[in-house]
């Protein structure tokens, strides 16, 4: 088990070249759907430092509204032990962070917010704003 500077469980994911595959295959499967017509949500959990710098560059000159989901890391952990029962843990402090740098339209804290009021305030934030991400 890798401990970090505060001694407690680190774990960090690395892609070999067939998850930087499966995601430049993701990245080209979501610009079909846009340049076909279709909106998308798109929910990514950044696990490195290069997958948000992906989609921004790829999403760039479409219609996006990028929003973070945030809560201070010992929430996150608490929900990771409750949700892995001591399997896994460190994941929640070896990728904290990663993907919350550049800009976002709307900022929410998960652990203020229920799952309900999460949905509602993306609603309300986007919903007098210009709808389609399709167009460029």
């Amino acid at each position: 088990m890798v401990l970090d500077q505060d001694g407690k469980p680190c774990i960090v994911t690395h892609y070999g070249a067939a998850g930087v595959r499966l995601l430049a295959g993701m990245r080209a499967s979501v610009l079909a759907l846009l340049n076909t017509g279709n909106d998308i949500i798109l929910d990514e959990m950044p696990v490195d430092k290069t997958v948000m710098p992906a989609w921004r560059e790829v999403l760039a000159g479409y219609d996006a509204y990028w929003v973070a989901l945030r809560a201070p890391l010992d929430v996150i952990e608490q929900r990771e032990d409750e949700r892995n029962h001591g399997r896994h843990i460190g994941n929640a402090r070896g990728h904290e962070g990663h993907g919350m740098d550049g800009r976002f339209d709307l900022v929410l804290d998960t652990a203020e917010l229920s799952p309900d009021a999460r949905a509602i305030a993306i609603i309300d934030a986007f919903s007098n704003q210009a709808r389609g991400s399709s167009g460029r």
